[in-house]
């Protein structure tokens, strides 16, 4: 699927399979505005998104920054208790 197929509202996830990190707040031709869980707003490139498809955005954490990684590996903490 197209990365402007995209949607505001689908969910993000760092890897298919996994639970949702967040949600896709806004979207442009070429990047994207998401909401990661306990961490807040970050922008995405293009080139950040493996696939999308069904309301679902999934990322390549091969290609993201270091503090995205670490706010993807936090996200489901207050839910865990552990923040």
């Amino acid at each position: 699927m197209s990365f402007r197929a995209i949607m505001e509202d689908w969910a993000v996830f760092a890897q298919d399979g996994e639970v949702s990190i967040g949600t896709v707040r806004f979207v442009q031709s070429n990047r994207l505005l998401a909401y990661i869980e306990n961490y807040g707003e970050v922008i995405l490139d293009k080139t950040d998104v493996a696939w999308a498809s069904e309301g679902k955005v999934v990322l390549q954490p091969g290609c993201l920054p270091r503090k995205v990684l670490d706010a993807i590996a936090h996200a489901h903490d207050q839910e865990l208790g552990t923040r």
